[in-house]
């Protein structure tokens, strides 16, 4: 601290260093605050976006299971009135078949959500933890173009059905009816996509766990 032969002044700068100080701690505590309470935003946030997302996977689910049963029962009907009393439920064929459609796009994004895709792993089981959370967040966010690109290009198509009038050969229903499923179980995958990829960025996705160590073994 620098003094001056004035005994005053020299008092009054060091007492302006003081100040000087204090106000650039308290500035620095004032950040720190706030992005405190941004991360703590962040993460509220963060939570409630998983509480949704939990809801709506029980409704997948619950969906699932209804159109798989109606689709069995359907095919099962079918069979045994075409190969018992010799008559076939034309539209029943094309009801499952683009029923199925919707099947696969719930399944797929159940299992993004877990990470539970099929995958060729022979580089993924040979990195380590932080490779692997790099392999993830690029395969996710490629996962994501071209989920929006089935998002967009479904939707097109669903208006050209809309505009032309198209009807399906057997049930007689509006095309757009049908494709339209594309879109929207591709937007359940943008979702689950997106909560996997925060899971992966949290260490909260098991691939992305470093091994626990027991006795000196690693243990998955």
């Amino acid at each position: 601290m620098y003094f001056c032969e004035t005994g005053g002044f020299a008092a009054v700068y060091s007492y302006g260093m003081i100040d000087r100080q204090l106000f650039m701690r308290r500035r620095r505590i004032n950040i720190l605050l706030r992005r405190g309470a941004t991360l703590t935003e962040g993460i509220d946030r963060m939570k409630t976006y998983k509480t949704i997302m939990n809801g709506l996977t029980k409704v997948e689910e619950f969906v699932l299971c209804v159109i798989t049963v109606v689709v069995t029962a359907i095919t099962f009907i079918n069979v045994l009135s075409r190969y018992v009393f010799h008559s076939n439920f034309a539209w029943s064929e094309e009801l499952v078949i683009n029923v199925f459609i919707l099947m696969i796009m719930l399944g797929c994004a159940l299992a993004t959500r877990d990470g539970s895709m099929i995958t060729l792993s022979l580089i993924f089981d040979n990195v380590g933890v932080g490779g692997k959370k790099i392999l993830t967040v690029i395969d996710t966010v490629v996962n994501l173009i071209f989920y929006a690109i089935l998002i967009y290009t479904g939707f097109n198509k669903v208006f050209d059905q809309i505009s032309t009038g198209k009807e399906t050969f057997s049930l007689g229903w509006p095309e757009w009816v049908f494709t339209i499923l594309l879109p929207i179980g591709s937007i359940f995958l943008v979702l689950h996509a997106i909560e996997y990829l925060v899971d992966v960025m949290s260490n909260k996705a098991a691939c992305v766990k470093p091994a626990e160590t027991e006795g000196g073994k690693e243990t998955v």
